[in-house]
């Protein structure tokens, strides 16, 4: 048998018709299944690729809104912290025991602001390190 053989649909003596017209047409059901499947899995990952951009998009926008915010909170807490040290020290704990209360609340806040803003900013420097 020679490859023209194969490819005009010479059958074989020992093959039966019927057997060798069903090999033939699962052959091509599976060629066909096959290339079905591969065009699918391409049109999955070019839409997991527009994704993946979209989340890195997504990503480096809240980045930029991370440090941005960080950048411009600082001057606000710096400003609140030196107000709140001047009434202290304008006080003395016996003149106005609420006030001094109200400026240890008010420290507190601004501590723990100042706490979740330095998170921001460090963890805004690691997400663009791995950008």
């Amino acid at each position: 048998m020679t490859a023209s053989d194969r490819t005009s649909g010479y059958v074989p003596e020992t093959v039966s018709k019927d057997r060798f017209e069903r090999e033939r047409l699962a052959r091509i059901h599976a060629e066909t299944l096959l290339e079905e499947k591969s065009r699918e899995l391409y049109r999955s990952i070019v839409g997991l690729e527009i994704e993946l951009d979209r989340e890195r998009q997504m990503l480096r926008l809240m980045t930029d809104f991370i440090e941005a915010f960080t950048q411009q909170i600082e001057w606000p807490l710096d400003m609140a912290n030196a107000t709140i040290a001047r009434i202290r020290s304008h006080l003395s704990v016996n003149d106005s025991p609420w006030i001094d209360r109200r400026c240890k609340l008010v420290e507190d806040l601004l501590l723990q602001l100042s706490v979740i803003n330095c998170e921001g900013a460090a963890l805004a420097k690691s997400v663009r390190a791995r950008q």
